[in-house]
Parts: C-alpha cells; sequence; structure tokens
C-alpha cells in the first residue's frame, strides 16, 4: 500500500529545536524516520514524502532512511509549501494510487494505528479518518487537536473551533481520489476544506483507534513527550526484551510466556499501582513481570489512584497465551 507523508510545512512552534518538523530528533533519530519506520512495520512498502520548506534537507533525509528489505521513500516537491496543507495534496494526486494512507509528518503514530486505518476502506467511503475517542488523554492539547464529531461512523463535523465533539483526529486518513476532486476547485485549500465536503456528501467515515497511540508532535513540550513515546512504545526490541526477563524470572518455566500488546507499552498509568514494599524486595520464582522499566522511567513513592483499567504497559494480559 501506499503512503503519503505531508512533510512541506513550516513547523513555526518547534523552530526552538529543529529547522524543520519532519526533521526534529526524537530519542536519537529524525521524527520523518521514526514515521517511515512503524510505517514498514505495518506493511505498508510505497511511502511518499511531499516536501516543501527546507525540501533539500527533508529529502535528504528521506532518501538516507534504510527501510527493511530495501523498502525506500520517495519524494516529491511542492513548491507552494507556504499554502495550506490541501494544496500539498493536491501535489501528490497524480501519483495516487486506488487509495493511499495520508499522514502528517508531526504526528508520531504506532504501526497499529496505521494498520487499522490501511483496512478501513468501504466502497461506501471517499475517505476514512482514524480517530481517537480518549477524551482527556495527557498525549492530546486540546486547545490545538483537531475535534470530530461523528455519528454512526461518519464525521459530521471537524474543526480546532467546534464545541460539539466526541473524538479526535489522529492524523490518519485513507484516501482516495475523492478527496483530490474535492479540493481542487478550491482556491488554497486545506485538508479539512475537503473533509468537510465529503463529509456533506456522506462519503467521510471513519475509524477509532483508541487502542493504539499517537502524539501530535507541534510544540517542544509534545518533543518531550514524544521521545517517551518512541522509548515505550515504538522501540522494536521491547518484546524479545520482556521475552528474555520473562525467562530469566521463571528460569526454565515457559509454559505460559506473555502476550506483548503490538504497541508495546505505553505511559498511561497503571491500575495496579506498587508499594514501598513491593519495590524493596525481589519478585519470586515464577512471579509474572508486569512491564519492563526502561532509562526514562523513574521510581518515586506516593498514592496512585486505581482507575480499574489496565493499559497495554501490562505484558500480561487478562486472557492467558494459547
Amino acid at each position: 500500500m501506499q503512503a503519503i507523508i505531508l512533510a512541506a510545512g513550516m513547523g513555526t512552534r518547534l523552530r526552538s529545536l529543529s529547522p524543520s518538523k519532519p526533521l526534529t530528533m526524537i530519542a536519537g533519530r529524525p521524527l520523518l524516520h521514526r514515521i517511515l519506520d512503524n510505517l514498514a512495520s505495518a506493511g505498508i512498502t510505497r511511502p511518499l514524502v511531499v516536501t516543501g520548506y527546507r525540501g533539500d534537507e527533508v529529502a535528504a533525509a528521506a532518501a538516507a532512511w534504510q527501510g527493511p528489505a530495501g523498502l525506500h521513500a520517495e519524494t516529491l516537491h511542492n513548491p507552494h509549501w507556504d499554502q495550506p496543507n490541501g494544496v500539498s495534496v493536491l501535489a501528490a494526486a497524480p501519483r495516487l494510487e486506488k487509495q493511499a494512507l495520508l499522514i502528517m509528518a508531526d504526528h508520531l503514530a504506532s504501526p497499529g494505528v496505521y494498520r487499522t486505518v490501511a483496512v478501513s476502506g468501504s466502497p461506501a467511503a471517499g475517505l476514512v479518518l482514524g480517530i481517537d475517542r480518549r477524551m482527556g488523554h495527557p498525549w492530546a492539547d486540546e486547545s490545538d487537536v483537531t475535534r470530530v464529531a461523528t455519528r454512526h461512523g461518519r464525521i459530521k463535523a471537524i474543526g480546532k473551533g467546534i464545541c460539539t465533539y466526541d473524538a479526535h483526529d489522529c492524523g490518519v486518513f485513507l484516501v482516495t481520489a475523492e478527496l483530490m476532486a474535492a479540493l481542487a476547485p478550491l482556491p488554497a485549500p486545506g485538508l479539512s476544506d475537503g473533509v468537510r465536503i465529503l463529509a456533506g456528501r456522506d462519503r467521510a467515515h471513519v475509524v477509532d483507534i483508541s487502542a493504539h497511540d499517537w502524539i501530535d508532535i507541534d510544540d517542544p513540550h509534545a518533543d518531550v513527550l514524544g521521545a517517551d513515546v518512541a522509548e515505550h512504545c515504538f522501540l522494536t526490541f521491547l518484546a524479545p526484551v520482556a521475552r528474555l526477563l520473562e525467562a530469566a524470572e521463571g528460569r526454565h518455566h515457559a509454559a505460559r510466556p506473555p502476550r506483548v500488546h503490538e504497541d508495546l507499552a505505553r505511559l498511561d498509568p497503571g491500575g495496579h499501582p506498587q508499594g514501598a514494599a513491593d519495590v524493596a524486595r525481589p519478585d519470586a520464582g515464577h512471579q509474572p513481570i508486569r512491564r519492563v522499566i526502561g532509562d526514562l522511567d523513574r521510581l518515586s513513592f506516593g498514592v496512585e489512584r486505581d482507575d480499574d483499567e489496565d493499559g497495554p504497559e501490562d505484558l500480561l494480559l487478562r486472557d492467558p497465551h494459547r
């Protein structure tokens, strides 16, 4: 499948950290490379990066990315990068395949987000938007996130200023030529303009990606969170590390190896906090491992509320592995 990555904007709010959003370093690697890595993990084989501001540098970064099995990223320059992002979408129209993922280069998402949206297509939909229904999530900037009002799996309204909404736009779409046709007649359109047109025709659908992780890297605070997300959620070696730790804990007993969520550990608070006594003493033999603690974890003693919901940070899920 094809993925179109919009990487043409200036990213003025991240200027203190990076000259360009796609080149912002997240846990030691450019944001663009982390996006491409996760697309490859999701089975996306034809990434197309639309460049604009500092286009030569972004194109060079795309060319330097080394994907699995010789996978590489193509680039396309939008000379009108200073106009709204719908213009970058239209720049990719001549190379659009029958359907493609459309991704913002300032959104870091797990492979599960991309997989979920990629398989959500329907003849009844001109586009499908991945939405997150976790209102109040600490990674979402409520003052800046694009809000979505939905009904029966369709978009009814979208925008940063709407007052009644039930989801957040995660920045990942499945699009067809219908979106391009909606944008083409408009002078300097934004992507949301095309979404609203298709929504008015009942052709803009949604798919819930709330089980997976994503974050909009849009300011220095989000950059710090993005590093945490990258470390805790997307590093592909975490699952093997968890298996090694489990084997060491149980020694030669491996009757029930842990199941690991496809998006790996997240930063949501645990439902079962550990007290000081638990931290101080060693685990007993065969005691299951709850999660792997990385370099970014910090230990402190305090009171933690039980929200009655285990998140994917739990390496042992409720139903056992068989």
